[in-house]
C-alpha cells in the first residue's frame, strides 16, 4: 500500500502502536473467537471494512502474468 499517497499521513509510531492483536495477523487468520458484545461488533465492522478494501484493491490492480 502506498501510505505516502494518503491525504492524511500515518506516522510509523501510530501504525506500530495500533498494529496489535488480531489485526496484526494475516487477514485470512482474523477470527472472532472469544469476542462478545462491543468487541465482537468492532471486529465485525473492521473485518467488513478490510474485506471491502481488499476487494477494491484486487479489482484495481492488474494481475501479473505467469
Amino acid at each position: 500500500m502506498q501510505l505516502n499517497n494518503l491525504p492524511a499521513p500515518l506516522p510509523h509510531e501510530f501504525l506500530n502502536k495500533t498494529n496489535t492483536g488480531i489485526y496484526a495477523q494475516n487477514f485470512e487468520d482474523w477470527t472472532n473467537t472469544n469476542l462478545t458484545g462491543r468487541k465482537l461488533q468492532e471486529f465485525e465492522d473492521l473485518k467488513h471494512c478490510a474485506e471491502t478494501l481488499k476487494k477494491i484493491v484486487e479489482e484495481n490492480i492488474p494481475k501479473k502474468k505467469k
